[in-house]
């Protein structure tokens, strides 16, 4: 079956890395996808940008909306999604072209409802960041107890960002990002692995994560 994945790209004041973002997404091998940009009132060039990728691809719809925040932007693309399958991408970050087509496999095979890539941290100009890249996992299901056992350790956040990860929607339809929170991932994430019981593990590196001095993680969005 060639099930659709809806891909929820929060955007805010992003303009000079949102076009890199964009076009990897485009690139995907997996080709059946919804990608849905939720430009959060942005006040630099970002909304017009989402507009000229709207003109581009079909699979691409746009939402403007008030500045809400990381949370509030993740909730209003999940409300639209129509998916069987969800994904989350940062507006400042990008990813490989089979990232998708990966993970989906994985899921299919291993009959999980989540499957995890590892990631590359890159800095502002795509230059690797060793020491804050995902550690080097063996491809294997993880059971909820050594999820919950991981996360004690120093990578363990590698497994409660939401952006590395391919998500059946049925996860997700109860669950929402709460608002005003900083490192919102984490409060869904219990949630999230005792309602999917385990995850499916890669290896591969195929999410690229900029750290920015003025991004989400290091400043107040």
């Amino acid at each position: 079956m060639d099930e659709l994945i809806s891909v929820i790209v929060p955007i805010y004041n992003v303009e000079n890395y949102l076009c890199q973002c964009l076009d990897s997404i485009l690139q995907q091998s997996y080709k059946n996808l919804e990608i849905i940009l939720v430009d959060d009132g942005s006040t630099d060039r970002s909304g017009e940008i989402c507009d000229a990728y709207g003109k581009k691809d079909k699979r691409i719809r746009i939402i403007h909306k008030m500045n809400g925040g990381l949370s509030d932007a993740r909730n209003t693309g999940l409300a639209s999604a129509m998916g069987e399958y969800i994904a989350f991408v940062d507006s400042d970050d990008y990813i490989a072209d089979t990232l998708y087509e990966t993970l989906l496999e994985k899921i299919r095979l291993s009959g999980t409802l989540i499957a995890m890539c590892g990631f590359l941290a890159v800095n502002e100009d795509g230059e690797k960041i060793e020491e804050r890249s995902s550690s080097d996992f063996t491809e294997r299901l993880y059971t909820k107890q050594e999820v919950f056992e991981r996360i004690s350790f120093d990578d363990g956040w590698n497994f409660v960002v939401v952006w590395n990860k391919l998500y059946s929607r049925k996860l997700l339809e109860q669950l929402r990002f709460p608002i005003g929170k900083l490192h919102e991932d984490q409060y869904i994430f219990c949630d999230l692995i005792s309602a999917c019981g385990s995850i499916y593990t890669i290896p591969q590196k195929l999410y690229f994560y900029r750290q920015r001095k003025n991004s989400i993680m290091t400043g107040i969005y």
